[in-house]
């Protein structure tokens, strides 16, 4: 398991079924690219889901029970109408492409969290972030899951995200898209399981 795996699991809790499980040959053909290998170890160990509330983490297209948006490049319309002047430092706009961002999970506000696939080692992959209450991309060290002990920790100077209440929450939970729709579907409260008077009433 990639070591900063290993650190994330002491930070984070699966909430009841957890874990998805992918044949990354076949994943990786069809993306034309490798995975970073953090990231498979998330997929494996936790899989698509929520974390906190807040952050929700995707998983690649076709995958067996995949229930929500999949990995994939932000939409056309994004991409058409992306101004250099969005990137947060200057510098990154000499540097990467609005092309080169891969989505692989949003946050509570609107906020979105993408590889840059420049190069062709996928663990040196910065990862970007949209924040949406700055309305800019902020480029972090390679690294999904680096990314989120950085967040669970509050291991940097200022949060890369718009809402912050994951920040610095050292104890936090995993609950799998598949478990979240199993409660939901019992009439239950996905985060506590105890019975949601609401249930089905926006569906």
């Amino acid at each position: 398991m990639h070591r900063d795996m290993v650190e994330l699991t002491g930070l984070l809790t699966a909430v009841g079924d957890s874990g998805s499980r992918l044949d990354w040959n076949e994943v990786e053909a069809s993306y034309g690219f490798v995975f970073p290998s953090d990231y498979k170890d998330f997929v494996s160990v936790y899989g698509e889901g929520e974390i906190g509330p807040g952050i929700s983490v995707q998983i690649p297209a076709a995958s067996p029970g995949r229930l929500w948006p999949s990995v994939g490049r932000l939409p056309e319309m994004t991409r058409r109408s992306f101004s250099p002047k969005e990137w947060k430092d200057p510098g990154s706009a000499r540097l990467y492409s609005v092309d080169d961002l891969l989505v692989w999970g949003a946050a509570e506000g609107g906020d979105v969290l993408c590889w840059i696939t420049r190069g062709n080692d996928p663990a040196e992959w910065p990862v970007a972030v949209f924040s949406r209450s700055e309305a800019s991309w902020d480029v972090l060290p390679p690294g999904m899951v680096r990314t989120l002990l950085c967040i669970l920790r509050a291991d940097a100077e200022e949060c890369p995200l718009s809402n912050e209440q994951l920040w610095g929450t050292v104890h936090a939970k995993f609950l799998h898209a598949r478990e979240s729709t199993r409660r939901q579907e019992a009439g239950l409260d996905p985060w506590t399981g105890e019975p949601d008077p609401y249930a089905g009433e926006f569906d």
